[in-house]
């Protein structure tokens, strides 16, 4: 029995995929017919781009929620080929809505992608966060030494405090008691000649 592994599937697909974006590029969007959904056939839209990959999704809702060029979405996602993904998708959306050679107009896109993106972000404000979150064995001795790295540079610096307050504080005594005591100033003076 002939098995295939799972690199060549990927490179397969990979392949496929962008055959298909080439396509999707060359084509000629004046020919394409567009067709208009009800309310109910948008929700359902709205419900197929939440389940696309989060790359489609936020190519979507960056074209028909911001209305950023394909060029801004390509730096905002780093990525290429936005013009031809994007067809792509359409087209996709429009196969899985059932609608054959027609696409999905630009108004039932919009009306879809901002239910969608809706959707996506509203447990944003729900996510609970971790105050001791479960780090594996390594993680946690990474974290250690970093820990005792970062306590050597800080007990260095402590030291180096510590010993210029110390020559601070014993250069004003030694200045105060030059300034009230005659003769410690006159030894002063005759040590430091000699």
């Amino acid at each position: 029995m002939f098995q295939i592994s799972k690199d060549a599937m990927k490179y397969a697909c990979e392949l496929s995929l962008h055959s298909e974006l080439e396509k999707m590029y060359k084509l000629n969007m004046d020919s394409i017919m567009y067709q208009t959904l009800s309310s109910e056939n948008v929700n359902q839209l709205a419900r197929k781009i939440g389940l696309l990959p989060l790359e489609y999704r936020s190519i979507l809702f960056l074209r028909y929620c911001f209305n950023s060029t394909s060029s801004e979405i390509e730096k905002v996602l780093e990525t290429e080929n936005v013009i031809s993904k994007l067809r792509y998708i359409q087209k996709m959306l429009s196969s899985f809505m059932g609608l054959g050679d027609l696409w999905i107009d630009e108004n039932s896109m919009i009306r879809a992608c901002n239910i969608a993106l809706t959707e996506d972000i509203k447990d944003y404000d729900n996510i609970k966060v971790l105050h001791k979150p479960n780090y594996s064995k390594s993680f946690r001795r990474k974290l250690k030494d970093i820990k005792i790295k970062q306590n050597h540079n800080k007990m260095a610096i402590l030291i180096a405090k510590r010993v210029a307050i110390f020559a601070l504080i014993s250069l004003l005594t030694f200045s105060v008691v030059l300034a009230v005591n005659v003769e410690a100033r006159k030894r002063t003076f005759d040590w430091v000649k000699v």
